[in-house]
């Protein structure tokens, strides 16, 4: 496992020392913190009257999943000052590698920290860039991703079942480029795990097969999920629940080309204040509707006010911020819907570019 939550109201993350090559629980438990490698569960009789014992572990450092980058874990926990000081770090790193626009910049920096506290929500935003090959899409999920909580980077050589069990198992955030998966088999499970990952409960059915039948299997497939797409989903109810930033090409940039050597360390430090702030407000975030602005539409107001949660933590400044984008991201919502030619002239443009 990589994380889990105890009856008493405490927490143990995983973290992972690359240098060491070593994996351990991090207990956080009434403000104090202690390093376990495992955790006694309990007994389990089996039908034969055998007793096994129960032990939670984390994965170990030898792992496929760590070892390949699969799954982004920190290495420890470093404090930080205040929620606003972290914000604007996390802020600043995004800015030093990705080109987006300020409000989006912004929204993009309070939902990795809303990743790490999402289990408190019963509804989740998906956050997702939208543009053709060489935008920047794929550099967008690799800063933002690499920062989320529990992220894993999926790519299109995965296989139904292990993104299933994987999302199940490890719970974090989903990092996911469609272009990977559009064309292939695999979509219409994919489709699925969006559809149902938005809400708290909402697990997918499937059968499964075991010996000479089929078992019926629920997988938890809630959490954040930051994506990255050509065209927008058909499904309307799918698309509201997206906060959405279309890249265009651009012919300077002021990012770098290339990731430079110290940003895997740049990311690193990060993960370990983020969860820092997990441990600081588990089991204390509560939702906050005074802190939505005057949207209309529900599924977007519904899906938004953790990101506007988690805002009002950071500081009013940053909601009133929030607000403003969901406001405009409600009119263009809006805007999609109208039939118009001008609207498909300018679609077509996009494609185009």
């Amino acid at each position: 496992a990589t994380s889990h939550k105890f009856k008493d109201g405490s927490i143990a993350e995983m973290i992972y020392r690359p240098d060491k090559e070593e994996s351990f629980f991090l207990h956080h438990q009434k403000g104090k913190y202690k390093l376990v490698s495992n955790f006694p569960l309990g007994e389990e009789v089996k039908a034969n009257g055998d007793v096994k014992i129960i032990t939670l572990k984390p994965l170990p450092p030898f792992s496929d999943m760590i070892k390949t980058g699969f799954i982004r874990l920190p290495s420890g926990m470093t404090e930080y000052k205040t929620e606003s000081e972290l914000f604007k770090q996390i802020k600043k790193y995004i800015d030093t590698y990705v080109v987006l626009p300020d409000d989006f910049s912004t929204i993009a920096a309070v939902y990795v920290m809303m990743s790490w506290i999402h289990d408190h929500f019963q509804v989740l935003p998906y956050l997702r860039v939208i543009g053709m090959y060489g935008t920047g899409k794929s550099r967008f999920l690799s800063v933002v991703g690499n920062i989320c909580y529990q992220s894993m980077m999926s790519g299109g050589s995965s296989t139904s079942a292990s993104v299933y069990r994987t999302i199940d198992q490890v719970r974090g955030t989903f990092v996911l480029d469609e272009a990977d998966y559009r064309a292939s088999e695999m979509w219409s499970d994919i489709v699925k795990i969006l559809n149902s990952g938005q809400t708290q409960g909402s697990p997918v059915i499937r059968m499964e097969p075991k010996g000479d039948g089929f078992i019926t299997r629920a997988f938890h497939v809630f959490g954040p999920k930051v994506l990255a797409s050509r065209e927008q989903f058909a499904d309307k109810a799918l698309e509201s629940r997206c906060l959405t930033q279309i890249m265009l090409p651009q012919e300077k940039v002021s990012v770098p080309v290339h990731l430079p050597e110290n940003f895997e360390a740049e990311a690193a430090r990060l993960r370990n204040r983020l969860l820092a702030f997990r441990f600081k407000f588990y089991g204390k975030v509560k939702t906050k509707e005074d802190s939505l602005p005057g949207v209309k539409d529900n599924r977007l107001s519904q899906s938004s006010l953790a990101l506007t949660s988690t805002a009002d933590i950071i500081g009013k400044d940053i909601v009133k911020q929030i607000g403003t984008f969901l406001q405009t991201y409600e009119k263009n919502l809006e805007y999609d819907d109208i039939s118009d030619p001008k609207v498909d002239v300018v679609e077509a443009i996009l494609k185009v570019l």
